[in-house]
Order: structure tokens, then sequence, then C-alpha cells
């Protein structure tokens, strides 16, 4: 669910909300413009969460692009880049390393859902750890 550009909260997901912040705790994400997000759980356990965020006016990177490319991802790049970012926090693995490996990919996603919480400007994805 996306916010107006009014709105301080910039998404949604699991009870919680994706601001803008340069000062708040919680698991937090930089855009490519060096913008500060965080994910600011419902719940208490905000360290089982993880956040990314990417401006949709990026570039991905050629060398990255290239592994996704190889993987056989259909989804627009940084759609599946920002759901790998917070399964590789979660998870503890580079993200190279779930990408190279995909059953490292597939065994890491079992243990995170992901949920989108997309705007206009933004890619976001707001990774829970699963019980």
């Amino acid at each position: 669910m996306a916010a107006s550009r009014s709105d301080p909260v910039l998404g949604r997901a699991f009870g919680g909300v994706v601001l803008r912040s340069d000062h708040m705790p919680g698991p937090a994400s930089y855009d490519a413009d060096g913008q500060r997000y965080v994910f600011i759980a419902a719940a208490t356990d905000a360290a089982a969460y993880a956040l990314d965020v990417e401006t949709v006016k990026t570039r991905p990177p050629d060398a990255v692009a290239a592994l996704f490319e190889r993987s056989g991802e259909t989804r627009p790049f940084f759609h599946a880049w920002t759901e790998l970012e917070v399964i590789a926090k979660i998870s503890n693995m580079p993200c190279h390393v779930l990408l190279r490996d995909g059953c490292a990919l597939a065994r890491a996603g079992r243990q995170v859902t992901v949920l989108r919480c997309d705007g206009p400007a933004h890619w976001i994805a707001v990774g829970r750890k699963a019980a």
C-alpha cells in the first residue's frame, strides 16, 4: 500500500510502517540517493525484520543485472533485488551467494516472508523471519 506525498509513511507491512528517517532505530536501508529509510515494527521483535528500498529511477549495476538474467529471473530487476536483499539480510548470507546458489536461495527464502509496499518513486520490500 503506497502513501500520499504528504504522508510521512512510505508504506505499510506486517502492521508496521516504512518512514524516511536519519535517526530512528530499526531495520534500515539507504537508496541510491543516500536517503535513509527505516521500518518501524508494530511488534517488539524488530530484530526479526529487514528492509530494502531502491528508487525507481536507479539503474541496475550491469554485473548484477547479468547474474539475474542468467538466473532466469523475469520480474523487474529492483522488484526481485529488494526481495533478495531482505532475504540476504535476515539469513545473513551475501546476495551474490544466494544468486549463484539457487538451493541456498530456496532454503533462505523459506525462512523469510516478504511483503511489498512499493510506491510511485520506490521499490520497497520488508521481510520478516519465519517463527
